[in-house]
């Protein structure tokens, strides 16, 4: 029965996953141990402020609870750390958004964020929206409430894509909805890079690196950002660096002002959309948080080079999964039009790892990963890979700096790479197109279409319009001359394209822009199952 201290009207209706769901119809908090006869951990609240929430043993939630649910969602906490610093010749300074709905039906999305509130109308053609850089941007332990909060305020799925945009240094990221899963904790690990080492314009010597800040007047440090989604939760963060962390609130909790590397550090956060920066000039890679509830968790480089000591830098933000949702198979393939080859990095979640590598070129790897250990895999720039793995892992693929092949439209950004096992069918994307606006600015949008070697490519539709089947490419399985998965490039196309499959077979994409000096990315989407 469902018992509160005011009148609440509520309604079961079917969700998209089959489940019944309790659509609220007041912003009331609902209790009980059942509704209608669904356990506790399928029940829905209704919660100050609005939205369709769900019960998590006792209190009230406003994650999803099924293991199913996906990239499309209907509550979304977000986080964005510094970027690139030109001064005065900053033109952009922005951080944006595009919002929409999932179906065909009106949206109605609220925003919270430090500088407003926001109500926004949107349907399935995403609506674009933005802040000024350096009111959401953290570059501090000490700056504690720059979290954004989106939400659909009936429940209804929608999909959001952000962007960190400074002249020449951007990255797009797919934002994940808050999802609760049955475990005893959520474990997330940082990926970036190291921090650049690009040789002085004025001295040639091969030994004589200095860190780009010293003379290039950026703030450019390996960082992770943490978004809680509820109130009191709990971190548990082990740094692969020392890192200083000054901040009135957590003074009791850090008294030395300071995470030593490989030291665990437990936190409270008493707040939800409360966000916690940490930042250091060496790479944090590989650093661990664990905690007791659902957060969204951030990392990448605010301008950071592939290799580090190639010009030039640009801007890597990406949203990483939960270890619970990593996969053992993987399909990648190269970045348009760059020569350099892409960097890879692999991360362990569990010990005794073995990844196997097959590429079209016939490059292969083995790699053996204990618990939180790190890989790097360098390919060459015509070669798509199959990444078969006897545990979860987590890929992310990094564009190279153009320097260093000389295709100067383009630069660095990092992408996770979806695992097959979460694949989907329908994807909704969209493009950022340039605040700049200049000539040399004219850019190209990718789609790098990945899929399995069961899926049948007849089937992908782009705006419901057919793929040549003369773009695809054949990937091996690693140590074999069978075939594996296929991989289509696509460019050129509209501004925020569906990709789908006709037959509803699993397939996904790679999604990126290429202008001049800067590149940015993101994954298509994915499912948010239980590896196994």
């Amino acid at each position: 029965m469902i018992s509160s201290v005011s009148k609440i009207i509520c309604m079961l209706v079917s969700s998209s996953t089959g489940h019944a769901q309790q659509s609220c119809l007041s912003s009331l908090d609902c209790h009980g141990d059942e509704v209608d006869g669904f356990p506790a951990t399928l029940s829905s609240c209704c919660v100050p402020g609005g939205g369709l929430s769900y019960r998590e043993g006792s209190q009230c939630s406003n994650c999803y609870s099924e293991e199913s649910f996906t990239t499309e969602g209907n509550s979304f906490y977000i986080g964005f750390f510094g970027n690139f610093n030109p001064g005065s010749s900053s033109r952009i300074n922005k951080v944006r958004f595009a919002v929409n709905s999932v179906t065909n039906q009106q949206v109605t999305v609220f925003v919270q964020s430090p500088l407003d509130d926001r109500k926004i109308e949107t349907y399935s053609t995403p609506i674009e929206f933005g802040f000024p850089a350096d009111k959401i941007n953290l570059r501090s332990p000490e700056e504690r409430d720059k979290g954004v909060y989106i939400y659909s305020k009936d429940g209804e799925p929608m999909s959001v894509i952000a962007l960190a945009e400074e002249f020449q240094s951007s990255d797009a990221f797919k934002v994940l909805p808050c999802v609760h899963h049955p475990s005893d904790g959520y474990e997330y690990y940082a990926v970036s890079v190291p921090i650049s080492q690009i040789e002085r314009q004025d001295d040639y010597d091969d030994d004589d690196y200095t860190p780009a800040s010293e003379f290039l007047d950026i703030e450019g440090r390996s960082a992770l950002v943490i978004v809680t989604t509820e109130d009191d939760t709990t971190l548990q963060i082990t740094l692969t660096q020392n890192v200083d962390l000054f901040a009135d609130d957590l003074k009791d909790q850090v008294p030395k002002g300071e995470i030593e590397a490989g030291q665990p550090v437990t936190i409270n956060i008493a707040k939800k959309i409360q966000t916690l920066y940490l930042g250091s000039d060496e790479d944090l890679s590989g650093s661990r948080v664990v905690s007791d509830k659902p957060i969204a968790f951030f990392s990448g480089h605010e301008c950071g080079t592939v290799p580090s000591n190639i010009s030039y830098c640009d801007h890597m933000n990406e949203q990483i999964p939960p270890t619970a949702t990593w996969g053992k198979q993987f399909i990648t393939a190269p970045l348009a039009n760059r020569r350099s080859g892409d960097t890879f990095k692999i991360v362990a979640s569990r010990d005794n790892t073995n990844v196997q590598i097959g590429c079209t070129n016939d490059e292969s790897m083995s790699i053996s990963l204990d618990k939180g250990e790190m890989s790097r895999f360098i390919t060459s720039s015509d070669s798509s890979c199959y990444f078969m793995s006897s545990q979860p892992i987590l890929l992310v693929q990094f564009s190279m700096s153009s320097t260093l092949d000389g295709v100067f439209h383009s630069d660095p950004f990092m992408i996770v790479v979806p695992p097959v096992e979460q694949y989907r069918s329908r994807y909704n994307t969209h493009s950022f197109r340039s605040s700049v606006g200049t000539k040399d600015q004219i850019g190209s949008y990718f789609l790098n279409i990945l899929l399995p070697v069961d899926t049948l490519p007849s089937g992908i539709r782009l705006n419901d319009m057919e793929i040549s089947s003369s773009e695809i490419t054949a990937i091996p399985c690693p140590d074999s001359e069978e075939i594996c998965a296929y991989s289509i490039l696509v460019e050129g196309v509209s501004d925020s394209p569906i990709l789908r499959h006709v037959d509803n077979m699993s397939i996904n994409a790679i999604v990126y822009w290429y202008e001049f000096r800067v590149g940015y990315g993101y994954f298509a989407g994915m499912t948010q199952r239980l590896s196994l």
